[in-house]
């Protein structure tokens, strides 16, 4: 305890660790001077776009004033307004929107450390994000489930309505005319609560529980290995920035890529994804995504269900967002997320590191029992 408490106070001290930002790059020099001595991280750069909320903000301004230009204009505002929803599907599912490409890119990195086990049958990575958001969604209850739905909706009722009035008839202008304004409306008000709905980050955050989360697995699978399993442990720049760390990561280590080396990950590999742990109540996030639900792989889930059966209290939920879990998910690895609601306290983040543990114990179990059938 008194580990993760020192964990949790020197990270603290790291302001403004945005993605991309100098304070990110204080974090990894603090988390690399906390891993315990046997291992051996190396840090390994990426670039990406680092603020997925002002893209989203671009989107809907240009939207709406795409659709107000339907009043002068319906034909050319439908094309428009089409080809802006379109890019907002792509840059709301963390794809990339046309928008985005433009813009310039800022350095980031990751923290890589791993523990090889001998005649190693698995891999377990542990991955918790190194900055934080610079907004937070901030809206009312009943608005909070992807909001960014209504906004694409509301762009696919205008772009009909503009290219409605672009083709009627006289007799029907003015029923489309009405039409038209009423969904103009509609835009207006999702456009400006996709912008206001959202909080800025102090530069200073208390929540530090993910990393000090993974430090402290760090230590305790060093004095105690899981037998026949790797351990990576994993700390992304730009978590909070479309994931694209945890993206560099698996690119360069996922199993069967097109450079396999000595530090590629051994298949069969389930992420556990930090997110926030510390915080009150603990959850195993099962699903998740920006703009669609995005069932995990069902060997997470069951790991947290099983849990549930021996009578821990851990929650199970999806997550409108999307976490790093999601992007080794997206690309075929097995993952879980978990995730805290509420206060950070050192006791919840000391209860996370331990289930977490758990669910990588039981895991290699379950590896060892499929290799011990499959020899027989």
């Amino acid at each position: 305890m008194e580990h993760l408490t020192r964990d949790l106070e020197a990270l603290a001290a790291v302001p403004a660790r945005f993605a991309g930002t100098q304070g990110e790059r204080q974090m990894l020099d603090a988390v690399r001077q906390r891993l315990p001595a046997g291992l051996a991280p190396r840090a390994e750069g990426l670039v990406a776009h680092t603020s997925p909320a002002w893209f989203l903000a671009l989107h809907a301004v240009l939207l709406l004033a795409a659709g107000v230009l339907g009043v002068w204009q319906p034909g050319w505002a439908g094309v428009a307004t089409a080809a802006l929803t379109a890019s907002l599907v792509l840059e709301a599912d963390g794809r990339g929107s046309p928008l985005r490409w433009p813009f310039p890119k800022h350095a980031s990195y990751n923290l890589v450390a791993r523990a090889v086990s001998e005649h190693s049958i698995g891999a377990v990575v542990f991955v918790a994000p190194l900055d934080v958001p610079r907004w937070r969604p901030d809206l009312p209850r009943w608005f909070r489930r992807r909001p960014v739905q209504g906004l694409i909706s509301a762009g696919v009722v205008v772009t009909g309505s503009c290219l409605l009035r672009a083709i009627a008839d006289e007799t029907a202008a003015e029923e489309v005319h009405r039409v038209y304004i009423f969904a103009l409306v509609v835009l207006g008000l999702a456009a400006g609560l996709s912008m206001l709905g959202n909080r800025r980050v102090p530069p200073r955050t208390s929540d530090t529980t993910g990393p000090a989360v993974v430090l402290e697995l760090a230590r305790r699978l060093s004095e105690r290995p899981i037998p026949g399993v790797d351990t990576w442990f994993l700390f992304t720049g730009c978590g909070y920035a479309y994931q694209e760390g945890m993206r560099a990561f698996l690119a360069c280590h996922a199993p069967h890529g097109s450079n396999p080396s000595a530090w590629s990950l051994r298949d069969p590999a389930l992420v556990i994804g930090l997110h926030e742990p510390g915080r009150g109540s603990l959850g195993a996030v099962i699903s998740e995504g920006p703009l669609r639900v995005e069932p995990h792989r069902p060997t997470g889930p069951a790991l947290a269900e099983r849990l549930r059966w021996a009578g821990v209290d851990l929650r199970e939920g999806e997550r409108p967002g999307a976490t790093d879990a999601n992007a080794a998910t997206r690309h075929g690895l097995r993952a879980l997320t978990l995730a805290g609601v509420g206060v950070p306290t050192v006791e919840n983040t000391r209860r996370a590191a331990e289930i977490a543990e758990t669910l990588a114990r039981w895991y290699a179990d379950d590896l060892h029992q499929v290799e011990q059938q499959r020899v027989a």
